[in-house]
């Protein structure tokens, strides 16, 4: 899953400029539980913004179908409450 992270300028140039001078194994580390983005243990600061839903869905390893899973109990409880009231009715 692709999601969008907005970085300050200043903290973009500071991750990506070592990047030309690179030889090999240029890493980037995301750290979605505290929002940062770090290079070779260098952290940024301040962290990045990101929309609360999709952190918590990368967090937790879900994707919209294993949300709507999580929901399951629920879904079932209220069809068959609604199978109850569908039968009642056509008695």
């Amino acid at each position: 899953m692709l999601t969008p992270v907005v970085l300050q300028e200043a903290q973009v140039q500071e991750l990506v400029s070592p990047v030309a001078a690179a030889t090999a194994g240029y890493e980037l580390t995301v750290d979605l539980v505290h929002r940062r983005v770090a290079r070779r243990g260098r952290v940024s600061r301040p962290g990045f913004a990101m929309d609360e839903y999709r952190r918590e869905m990368l967090l937790k390893g879900l994707d919209e179908i294993g949300k709507t899973l999580l929901e399951e109990p629920r879904i079932a409880a209220f069809e068959r409450r609604r199978a109850a009231l569908a039968a009642e009715r056509r008695v």
